[in-house]
């Protein structure tokens, strides 16, 4: 059962107080329908919403279009949508089988065109299988422009290996309407190194701050933080949000969770302004 809230004034620190742009991912908060989000989203100071659009989320696709707008004008009194996770796989885009892929090539097209509506500037595919050896030249060949630059996040630790990022780079370069959502969990949880995490936030149009629970203070966050601040002090647009994953997603808990991990990114940044970084 979806739930109606009242949004009561914040009297926390928010993002605003901290003086960073730091997002929500819709699927740190359950139970909560998107015009509600929207609506705690302004009154926690958030400056956007990513939303997860696939089934296992709002299921944009099959939302009718009078709701969609209803959406974006609600967007418009609150704060945008800027972006739309899918759950559909890179495998499946990528699909030997012709069918196959004609199935998630029109899922993807879909996706792309509810994300238009509301106002979204990107979708984003999982990377959950490891990549092959053929796996970057079918990228550039298979993934379709839909007019929307799509993201893929590599969740396999494969993905972080340096070979893997070396080629992963050489095909970001030639297909300009690929780029990367990059998780702080799946970098720590991968034990991604300095060259490999310097070019994956050169790639990368989003970072999502990811906190199962456990805390951000495993060397994998720090390091994935310190690259996206060089990327972002040379001027390199990149988005950040917060993704919580713990157990205790009512708005309460994540409001509480919110405030933590912006007063960790605005530590992270004050350390990247100081010189002062691990």
């Amino acid at each position: 059962m979806l739930t109606v809230l009242r949004v009561a004034e914040p009297s926390v620190v928010t993002r605003r107080s901290a003086g960073l742009p730091v997002g929500i991912y819709s699927i740190s908060v359950r139970g909560v329908a998107v015009p509600e989000l929207l609506d705690l989203a302004m009154a926690w100071s958030a400056p956007f919403v990513h939303l997860r659009g696939g089934p296992r989320g709002v299921d944009i696709v099959r939302r009718s279009f009078a709701e969609l707008v209803d959406w974006k004008q609600h967007a418009q009194d609150t704060v945008p949508i800027t972006g739309i996770t899918a759950d559909l796989e890179l495998a499946e885009v990528l699909a030997e089988d012709r069918q196959s892929r004609v199935v998630a090539h029109t899922e993807l097209a879909a996706l792309a065109a509810a994300a238009r509506i509301v106002g979204a500037q990107w979708v984003r595919l999982m990377a959950r299988t490891s990549p092959g050896p053929d796996t970057f030249d079918l990228a550039a060949a298979r993934v379709p422009d839909v007019g929307l630059p799509i993201l893929f996040e590599p969740h396999a630790s494969a993905w972080w290996t340096r070979p893997t990022f070396d080629a992963l780079a050489e095909t970001l370069a030639a297909t300009p309407h690929l780029r990367l959502l990059v998780d702080t969990a799946q970098a720590h949880r991968a034990q991604a190194d300095d060259r490999v995490l310097a070019t994956a936030m050169r790639y990368a149009s989003v970072l999502h701050i990811c906190d199962n629970g456990t805390g951000l203070h495993a060397v994998g966050h720090r390091r994935a933080a310190r690259h996206a601040l060089n990327q972002i002090s040379s001027g390199q647009p990149l988005a950040v949000a917060v993704e919580w994953t713990g157990p205790d997603r009512s708005p309460a808990g994540f409001n509480e969770r919110y405030r933590s991990v912006c007063a960790w990114w605005s530590a992270r940044r004050a350390e990247h302004t100081n010189g002062d970084v691990t």
